[in-house]
């Protein structure tokens, strides 16, 4: 929810700065991209460094084993920030078709890794469900935007930059004039 929230909340200025001429939103995007990456990171260590005490003050000691579990969900929130920015900005470049195609291969991964794994390793499993999804949409976005990206002029390194991001800021870099 907490990522929805961030998410929901930038998604005006991407769509805004995405669809702007291939030089002058790309540091803006960039910028937005780093604060996904860096909210789900922070977020996510969070959970993983707190889940033995998030799962005892919630449920109590006879609990613990699920800690294996939100651990997977906290790598999970890392992998899932990048992806949810990557959907959003398929949406922005008009690229409906492809955010229903990512979408697709997300729901049939979900589907693929729900019996499997469930059925091989049973709770443990469950919770590794979301991880294996989110590791397929994080592949699927990289593709999706390094390719649909390319054919409108942007680079996927560009639209991933901390160099882009921290120019945007207006910052000083070193080595530029």
């Amino acid at each position: 929810v907490i990522l929805q929230a961030v998410a929901y909340t930038l998604m005006p200025v991407l769509f805004k700065e995405a669809k702007l001429p291939v030089g002058s939103g790309k540091r803006a995007v960039s910028r937005i991209f780093i604060a996904y990456a860096c909210f789900g990171l922070l977020l996510g260590a969070s959970v993983f460094a707190f889940s033995q005490t998030i799962i005892n003050v919630l449920y109590g000691e006879a609990f613990l084993r699920a800690v294996m579990i939100l651990r997977f969900f906290a790598v999970t929130i890392v992998f899932w920030s990048p992806v949810m920015f990557f959907n959003l900005l398929v949406i922005a470049w008009n690229r409906d078709d492809l955010f229903v195609w990512m979408s697709f291969c997300s729901a049939l991964s979900a589907a693929v890794f729900g019996f499997v794994l469930v059925g091989l390793l049973d709770l443990t499993g469950a919770g590794l469900v979301l991880l294996a999804v989110s590791l397929v949409s994080f592949t699927m976005g990289v593709l999706v935007v390094r390719s649909a990206g390319a054919r409108i002029g942007w680079n996927l390194r560009e639209v991933i930059s901390f160099r882009n991001a921290i120019s945007a800021l207006g910052l000083p870099l070193r080595g530029s004039n």
